[in-house]
């Protein structure tokens, strides 16, 4: 097993089905079969590994992260650099943006997130690109997520450890994914 970490915090395990259920990557398994996924901090792939292992090696995936992973077999397109630069140049660039049907934040240093992943310009943007549903890992202490109802629909929060994934809809989006 390989073992990626950032500051000793573990970010990423290679095979991608160790310890599945029991960490919080099988937790951001989407609960439909996308066709196209776009993983802010994609990291080493570990969860665009498990979705494929669990919906098929045919879904479509962008991730974006700052730097490259050593294993790429399980991502299509990679970009390099700042989630939230590469996200604003996407959106001005394209008067009308690909949206995917997943959309996974997954950003940290470790054991801290950025502050502008819980902006309202960022949380706009996603909207933008977001054609179903949308997932976000947070780390540790309690943040006001309520912003996040202007642009999309809370669906679940699922909690393991000190980590809390958040699920929203896209609001055009009117499927009940979890009952």
């Amino acid at each position: 097993m390989k073992r990626f970490e950032i500051n000793s915090s573990l970010q990423s395990i290679d095979p991608s089905e160790t310890s599945f259920g029991y960490s919080y990557w099988s937790y951001m398994i989407p609960p439909f079969k996308p066709e196209s996924i776009l993983i802010l901090g994609y990291g080493e792939g570990t969860i665009a590994a498990l979705i494929k292992k669990v919906w098929g090696k045919d879904i479509r995936v962008t991730g974006v992260d700052l730097k490259k992973p050593e294993n790429q077999e399980s991502i299509d397109e990679l970009l390099v650099g700042h989630a939230g630069a590469v996200v604003c140049d996407y959106l001005t660039e394209n008067k009308n943006p690909k949206k995917f049907d997943y959309v996974v934040v997954d950003i940290s240093n470790g054991s801290e997130h950025p502050e502008w992943i819980f902006s309202k310009e960022f949380v706009k943007d996603l909207a933008r690109i977001t054609k179903k549903l949308l997932s976000i890992n947070v780390l540790g202490k309690a943040r006001d997520m309520s912003f996040y109802d202007n642009y999309f629909d809370f669906d679940l929060e699922k909690v393991i450890l000190d980590n809390k994934i958040y699920f929203y809809k896209a609001k055009e989006n009117k499927d009940n994914y979890f009952l």
